[in-house]
C-alpha cells in the first residue's frame, strides 16, 4: 500500500477496495491502462476542493510500476530531531511548519543527505542519526514534468548549539514543539507531515 499527496489530495494504492468507501471521494479499481492513470492524476492536480481517492488492483506491483514510470524519479531525505526533552525540530519554511529535508546530491546515500540538510537549514551540529523513521511520497508538476519525490525521514538526538534558520531557503524561524504544541499551532502545516507524524512512536 502506497500513499502519494498531490498537493493537499491523498492517492492511495493498495491492492484492496477501502473498507470504508464513504470517506474516499473517488474509488476505483485498476484495469491496467495507463491512460486511466493519466487521467486520475490530471483530476488531482487541478481540483482545488478536499478529493482523496482509492486505486487498488490485486497484485498491487503492476499497479506500482505503471505509477512510477508516468514520473521522474526525486530521491529526498530529513531529519526528525529530537531534543531529548519531548521537543522536536520544526522549522517554519515559506510560513508552514515544516521539518528540514532536501533532495540527494549524486552519489550521496540517504542518511548522509539527511544529516547534511538538517545542518544546512538549521545549523544544528554533533546530531547523531538514528533509524530510518518514514518514507513518504508526493507528486508534483514543474515545467508540464511530473515528479515523484520519495523522501525517506531518519531519527536524530543529541544537537548541539541553538541553530540558525537558513534564509536563503525561506526559513525564517526554528521551533522547539511538543507534539502537543504542532497539532494545536495556529501555523499552517502540510497535510502528509501531520499523517506521518501522527504515526511516529510516542505520539
Amino acid at each position: 500500500m502506497y500513499d502519494i499527496y498531490i498537493n493537499t489530495h491523498l492517492l492511495k494504492l493498495a491492492d484492496c477496495p477501502p473498507e470504508d468507501r464513504a470517506v474516499w471521494s473517488i474509488v476505483l479499481p485498476w484495469r491496467g491502462r495507463i491512460k486511466d492513470l493519466h487521467a486520475l492524476l490530471d483530476t488531482l492536480e487541478k481540483r482545488q476542493d478536499a478529493l482523496d481517492a482509492w486505486l487498488f488492483a490485486n497484485p498491487i506491483e503492476p499497479l506500482w510500476d505503471a505509477f512510477r514510470h508516468l514520473f521522474d524519479y526525486v530521491p529526498a531525505a530529513g531529519g526528525i530531531v529530537n531534543r531529548g526533552d519531548g521537543r522536536m525540530m520544526f522549522i517554519l519554511r515559506k510560513g508552514h511548519l515544516d521539518l528540514p529535508k532536501g533532495k540527494l546530491d549524486p552519489g550521496e546515500s540517504f542518511e548522509t543527505a539527511a544529516r547534511r540538510e538538517v545542518l544546512e537549514e538549521t545549523g544544528l551540529t554533533g546530531i547523531r542519526t538514528g533509524h530510518l523513521m518514514a518514507v513518504t511520497w508526493h507528486a508534483y508538476r514543474e515545467r508540464k514534468k511530473r515528479f515523484l519525490k520519495e523522501t525517506r525521514w531518519f531519527a536524530m538526538d543529541q544537537p548541539e548549539g541553538p541553530g540558525r534558520p537558513q534564509a536563503e531557503e525561506g526559513i525564517t524561524e526554528l521551533l522547539w514543539m511538543t507534539w502537543e504544541e504542532y497539532y494545536q499551532s495556529d501555523l499552517p502545516r502540510y497535510r502528509n507531515l501531520d499523517a506521518m507524524l501522527a504515526h511516529m512512536p510516542g505520539r
